[in-house]
């Protein structure tokens, strides 16, 4: 999701059919939220983007150490 969690659609419908099946919790976070937890678990560098435009995103960090 983009960072005012706005869009784009494909990642909350793709999040929304593996709810349905019982596979997630509903929430689809933003690539900052997910740096924000790669911090917290000592990982640094972390970058985000997408692999697939607005369908597939891509993170990169360096565990510390």
């Amino acid at each position: 999701m983009d960072t005012e969690k706005t869009g784009p659609l494909d990642p909350a419908f793709v999040n929304l059919a593996e709810v349905r099946h019982g596979r997630y919790l509903g929430r689809v976070n933003t690539g900052a939220e997910w740096r924000d937890f790669l911090a917290e678990a000592g990982y640094t560098g972390a970058v985000s983007g997408w692999f697939t435009p607005h369908q597939l995103g891509l993170i990169t960090a360096r565990k510390a150490g």
